[in-house]
């Protein structure tokens, strides 16, 4: 079952408050495409790679011969740049890459944004790239990210990025319908505001 729609050549984010699931949702996407014998760069900022595999073979039963097509890699001090340089040099053997998650590649490609306005550039600068690899390579690349901040809007433009925040699985507005004990019928109004 597809959770997150990825298409070659296009990035595409998932974003959320923190522990609303977004890593969890991106490991359970890299095992959908395991099992349909596609092969996944994961770079994992957050994980050990232990966490990640027994996620994947406990959690959604991916076998071990499906895990020989996954590359995890520990991304915990990898900047943006060098990301994009080991991707480029697997061309041809790579067919979607992960980053999980964008928040901590912010940290380890630039130096802490002195306000919002710097912040916003850092990001529209990691996407552009990102966005930039996944054309030149025709590959998904997918991220996640942490919202903060106000209300994301269901989609956004930014120049020379397809921005979808909060509009493929809506966990900020799914976790508000929730707590708002609304019924089933009004899901749809609720999720929609």
């Amino acid at each position: 079952m597809e959770i997150i729609k990825v298409e070659k050549g296009c990035l595409t984010i998932l974003t959320g408050k923190t522990d609303m699931g977004k890593s969890t949702i991106t490991v359970y996407e890299c095992g959908e495409n395991l099992r349909a014998g596609e092969k996944v760069i994961f770079f994992s900022y957050e994980y050990c790679q232990s966490i990640i595999y027994k996620k994947l073979v406990s959690h959604f039963a991916i076998t071990w011969s499906e895990l020989m097509n996954l590359n995890i890699v520990d991304a915990s001090n990898l900047n943006l740049q060098t990301l994009v340089s080991y991707v480029k040099a697997k061309r041809g053997n790579v067919d979607i890459v992960y980053v999980d998650y964008l928040d901590i590649l912010k940290k380890t490609s630039f130096k802490e944004a002195k306000d919002e306005a710097e912040n916003l550039a850092q990001i529209r600068e990691i996407c552009t790239v990102l966005a930039d690899l996944a054309r030149e390579l025709n590959i998904p690349v997918t991220t996640d990210m942490s919202t903060s901040t106000g209300k994301l809007p269901g989609l956004s433009k930014m120049d020379g990025v397809d921005l979808v925040t909060e509009g493929i699985l809506t966990l900020t507005k799914t976790l508000e319908y929730l707590e708002s004990g609304e019924t089933e019928q009004n899901a749809a109004k609720v999720l929609m505001d």
